[in-house]
């Protein structure tokens, strides 16, 4: 991230920043916000949201922090997007933002699914998936077994389980899948989930080292 500010600085350009995920880290992993740099905070552009550090994602409230010649202009150019924002809402996001305790609960459970998708997911011959550091996807290779939307459709078919494919997200997620983490109330069903993909991408893993042997 260090070579980032005089490339910017050399170019005279401004960065946008995506922080929804700025209290959703594991590890004891720091959360950097890019216009804390050096020489930054007049280039950068920090978009946060709630819905998904703070879980209120029917409260459609986000906000952001930048220049005050960008926000003077976003003021005009924005009015009709952000100025019906209903009163209630925003009252709640600033309670929550106040005291967030309930973000360090979320977090324990997710790094508990985390760890338990990562071991089994991994598990599985030609399937391979990084330990995430924040948030709560698995981003899965399974290029291995076939194409991002044939594994996605065999999924829902044999293991009655619902995953994203990488082309929704770019053609080059193309071999990957995302699987999300932060869903579901219940971890024993996302645990039952997980081992419904394993079984289902085992199936396909065997006929494929068969088939190379």
């Amino acid at each position: 991230m260090s070579s980032w500010p005089p490339f910017l600085e050399k170019h005279d350009l401004t960065v946008v920043v995506d922080q929804s995920f700025e209290r959703n880290i594991y590890e004891g992993n720091d959360y950097i916000t890019f216009a804390t740099l050096p020489g930054m905070r007049e280039r950068t552009i920090s978009v946060f949201g709630t819905s998904k550090d703070l879980g209120l994602t029917g409260y459609r409230v986000a906000y952001m922090v930048a220049p005050k010649a960008v926000i003077d202009i976003l003021k005009v150019a924005t009015f009709n997007y952000v100025g019906p924002t209903n009163t209630f809402a925003q009252y709640g996001v600033a309670a929550a933002d106040t005291a967030p305790s309930y973000v360090d609960e979320w977090n324990r459970i997710f790094d508990e699914r985390r760890r338990f998708g990562y071991e089994q997911l991994n598990a599985i011959p030609g399937v391979e998936v990084l330990l995430p550091e924040g948030g709560f996807f698995f981003w899965v290779n399974i290029a291995k077994l076939g194409t991002s939307v044939g594994i996605r459709d065999y999924l829902v078919k044999d293991a009655n389980v619902g995953v994203s494919p990488g082309t929704w997200f770019g053609s080059n997620g193309e071999g990957f899948l995302r699987i999300m983490y932060g869903t579901m109330k219940d971890t024993d069903k996302f645990k039952e989930a997980i081992l419904r993909i394993k079984a289902s991408l085992g199936k396909l893993s065997a006929k494929a080292l068969s088939a190379d042997a």
